[in-house]
């Protein structure tokens, strides 16, 4: 073989070396954004993006027992655990950061939203009936002055309203609503005391004042 065909065999050589470089370094690109991609895929599938951000999973949070040693988040009492009877009227709930907090009775919940101007993302209370948790929300609110509630705010919470209506029936209850524990929790905190008959008394005397200003 002469010297130029040496050289000619040469150039080609490297010429293919360099080529199958390219070509290895361009499968590799291909490859990491493809698994990239299905990454990326997978972490919105399970409602994370890309920060590892699960807060959209806060729809599929479900109730969970407090633990032993769990406090109130408001008031930072002891929670009452399910073999204790006043364990019915505990609370719990999840903040818009996903955290999951616990609360004695449903006034401190109440006043833990005020506090921090910002409704919760889910809150749950446990059914008078069951004893099993509900989420708050289509309750039926039960006042019974003769209940002992964690911090006497005497309220019962019924899942299904014909439960409430029955127990109303049964004992010297009457019915009530989330505004008016509300309302009696607002009161408390700002260092005042009144049962459920006051509150009747005070809501109609202010309906009275209506009517003879009308």
């Amino acid at each position: 073989m002469n010297k130029k065909s040496m050289i000619m065999l040469s150039s080609m050589l490297v010429t293919t070396g360099i080529m199958t470089s390219c070509g290895g370094e361009t499968g590799q690109e291909e490859n990491s954004e493809g698994q990239n991609q299905m990454q990326e895929e997978s972490q919105e599938e399970n409602g994370e993006n890309a920060s590892g951000d699960d807060t959209a999973n806060i729809d599929n949070m479900t109730a969970e027992e407090p633990g032993k040693n769990e406090t109130c988040y408001y008031c930072e009492m002891g929670i009452p655990h399910p073999e204790d009877e006043q364990s019915v009227f505990t609370a719990q709930a999840i903040t818009n950061d996903g955290e999951r907090v616990f609360f004695d009775d449903s006034g401190c919940v109440e006043n833990a939203e005020q506090e921090q101007d910002e409704e919760f993302a889910k809150v749950w209370v446990k059914d008078y009936s069951s004893d099993e948790w509900t989420e708050r929300e289509g309750t039926t609110v039960v006042a019974d002055n003769s209940l002992e509630t964690p911090m006497s705010y005497q309220y019962a919470f019924f899942e299904e309203e014909a439960d409430a209506d029955a127990y109303v029936e049964e004992h010297e209850a009457e019915a009530a609503s989330w505004e008016d524990v509300q309302a009696d929790a607002h009161e408390r905190a700002q260092g005042g005391s009144m049962d459920h008959e006051e509150m009747n008394h005070e809501d109609m005397d202010s309906h009275d004042d209506e009517q003879d200003n009308s």
